[in-house]
Formats: C-alpha cells, sequence, structure tokens
C-alpha cells in the first residue's frame, strides 16, 4: 500500500529538457509542431488510461478531485528556446511535478517522430535528455522563480479573435491580458500599468492539425504591472504549447 503511495505522490521533478537534434536544424518559426508532437510522443495511449494523475501531462479528463488536489493549471507546459533561428532546447515544465509513473513515461521519449504526412517546416529529430529536476535548477534561464514587475516576450503572444478595422489592438491586447493574468493569479492578480507591443507575422501559429485556427500574433516589448509576479509565465492562446512565454524585462 505504501508502494502505491509514493508512485502517486509528486516526485519533486517539474522539468525535463532536451536539446533536439536533427540533420539541418528545426526553424523556430515552426516551434508550435516541434511542442506539438512531443506532447503527442508523450500521451500516446493515454486515452485508455485509468490513472487520474495522468491529467497532468495530457492537460484532459480531470475530475473535480484530481483538479482539487493538483489546482487550476496543473497540467504540462510544453516550450522551447531557440538559437539564431533554430530550436536549441525542447522542455516540459510541470508547475506541481509529477508523479512516479508520469515520469517513467516522459522519460521513455527519445526521438520527435516522423510521420507518413508533415506539415511543412516539421523535422524529425533525436531528443537528448540533459536536465531533469526542480524547476528552479533546470529553468532558471527561461525565468522559473525570478520576480518581476516589468515583462517582455521569449516568445510571440497569440490572440483567440482577429480585429475590426475600427478597433484598437493595444486596448484589445491589454483587456486580453487582464483576462489572463486573472485567470493565471485569480485574486492576487496584478494590473496593467503600461504595454508596449509590436506584430508578429514570421511564426507559425496553429497546431498539427490544419482544422486548428491559426491565430494573431504579437511580440510583448514592455509589460508594466502594478505588483511583481513569478516566472515561468505564460499567456495567452497556445501557451502550454510555447507561445506566450514571457521572460523578465532587461
Amino acid at each position: 500500500m505504501s508502494n502505491l503511495h509514493e508512485e502517486h505522490r509528486p516526485s519533486g521533478v517539474e522539468a525535463f529538457r532536451w536539446r533536439l537534434v536533427t540533420p539541418r536544424g528545426f526553424r523556430a518559426k515552426y516551434a508550435v509542431l516541434a511542442t506539438d508532437r512531443l506532447r503527442q510522443a508523450v500521451v500516446h495511449g493515454l486515452d485508455t488510461s485509468t490513472d487520474p494523475n495522468d491529467f497532468l501531462l495530457g492537460g484532459h479528463n480531470a475530475d473535480e478531485r484530481t483538479r482539487r488536489r493538483w489546482g487550476r493549471h496543473a497540467h504540462a507546459h510544453w516550450l522551447w528556446t531557440e538559437d539564431r533561428g533554430r530550436i536549441k532546447d525542447l522542455v516540459l515544465w510541470s508547475p506541481t511535478g509529477l508523479p512516479n509513473a508520469q515520469v517513467r513515461r516522459v522519460l521513455s521519449v527519445s526521438k520527435l517522430p516522423r510521420w507518413p504526412e508533415e506539415p511543412d517546416g516539421y523535422v524529425g529529430g533525436e531528443l537528448h535528455l540533459y536536465q531533469v529536476g526542480p524547476g528552479k535548477m533546470v529553468l532558471m534561464d527561461m525565468g522559473h522563480s525570478v520576480v518581476s514587475s516589468c515583462w517582455e516576450s521569449a516568445t510571440p503572444l497569440l490572440t483567440t479573435w482577429h480585429c475590426k478595422p475600427h478597433q484598437d489592438w493595444g486596448e484589445l491586447i491589454a483587456a486580453y491580458l487582464t483576462r489572463e493574468l486573472a485567470h493565471r493569479f485569480g485574486d492576487d492578480a496584478p494590473h496593467l500599468v503600461d504595454l508596449e507591443l509590436t506584430e508578429e507575422k514570421g511564426y507559425f501559429t496553429r497546431r498539427w492539425d490544419p482544422a486548428m485556427p491559426a491565430h494573431k500574433a504579437f511580440w510583448v516589448d514592455r509589460l508594466v504591472l502594478d505588483n511583481p509576479i513569478p516566472g515561468i509565465v505564460c499567456l495567452g492562446a497556445l501557451s502550454h504549447f510555447g507561445f506566450g512565454r514571457l521572460m523578465p524585462y532587461e
């Protein structure tokens, strides 16, 4: 009985970090295809799972008891870092930590698979796992545990709607970020003081399935809040797939 209890207790493993190795590199503008397929490789087969903690990886089918136990924003984020226009690392971040069974599932994945039909920009490759552990150790360079009231984009922020000609993008996105912060931080959510944006048109902004929608993208050049918040901060559409990740402003 004690072994079963240990199996479902958080292990302290919150983050996994892989170096993505492909013949010619994976262009960062298509990074969402890599994070989508990393997730698919990890969660493959979970549709028949009876373990409620698999919600932490898949993000679906959690009952109310499971959600109360782990919290509203517990399921995994699939992130990337980039260098010179290419993906450098792929990252799985679980804010609450994963139980041992889920850790083993993640550790079993060693590649981005090839597919019979692939969107332009997707490249299969090897995943060389080189860091596993608490987020504050593995993800410090991505802003984990850093507290700040001033942020900027590490990856573009995506919206879930399109702007009409007479509407002001700045006002719409300020309201959008206010809702996103409230969703993330609840009653403790900070208020926006200042926001500077630049439209982004270079990134592929939908997931693998062509039936899924593309999104409008912006760089947050500067986001000032009235109270500091801790990283990692991911906001907006497809934030669980690496978009909308903010870094402390420099």
